[in-house]
């Protein structure tokens, strides 16, 4: 797919940063072009992601009239828009009653994302202050306690590292059942474990 920078590309650089990363701009080639597949996933899922919205969140909380959000791995386009219209849309429905706390909603990615592109397609009207923060989320990029809201679409599923026992066997995998060699699924599993904690 064009949409994903080739490996000689980026593989000089930083590993986990730089080792894989969508296009930028808006060209034919581009990740906001060609996301199509990732807006039926977030169009299906959004009433999903309301829904938990409704059902979890407190409805008294304490955010000095600031509420902070987070979409980690947020990429570039259209698709991202629509999940922080969505996220701050919820929290007001749910809110109606209350202060109306002022939005934040902070677009996290790799440094290589394209966040120019993504600024200039936000709307002169928007409920919400935007910001970007660059890096990867298998590190820390806030400090303790300063968001109310956080979302990942698409990116968690990316891990660290090849668990160091499958890469022992020099047999990394890309698919994993439960069917699969014995520790393999266990291995993986542990390694998610390890990059949320």
């Amino acid at each position: 797919m064009e949409a994903f920078k080739s490996q000689s590309e980026t593989q000089s650089k930083a590993p986990l940063e730089f080792a894989l990363g969508m296009k930028g701009g808006n060209g034919d080639s581009s990740y906001a072009y060609n996301s199509s597949p990732q807006l039926r996933i977030i169009q299906a899922v959004k009433p999903i992601l309301e829904n938990g919205i409704y059902e979890n969140m407190k409805l008294k909380f304490d955010v000095r009239g600031i509420f902070r959000i987070a979409d980690f791995g947020c990429g570039t386009g259209q698709n991202t828009l629509l999940v922080a219209d969505t996220i701050v849309s919820a929290v007001q429905r749910l809110l109606k009653e209350q202060e109306m706390p002022e939005f934040e909603v902070y677009f996290t990615d790799l440094p290589s994302n394209d966040f120019n592109s993504l600024f200039r397609m936000l709307p002169c009207t928007r409920s919400y202050f935007p910001a970007a923060v660059c890096g990867s989320h298998f590190r820390r990029l806030f400090a303790r306690k300063s968001l109310q809201f956080c979302h990942s679409s698409m990116s968690l599923h990316w891990l660290s590292q090849v668990p160091e026992t499958v890469q022992q066997r020099r047999s990394p995998r890309v698919y994993v059942s439960s069917d699969s060699e014995e520790g393999v699924a266990p291995a993986y599993l542990h390694q998610f474990d390890t990059d949320m904690t």
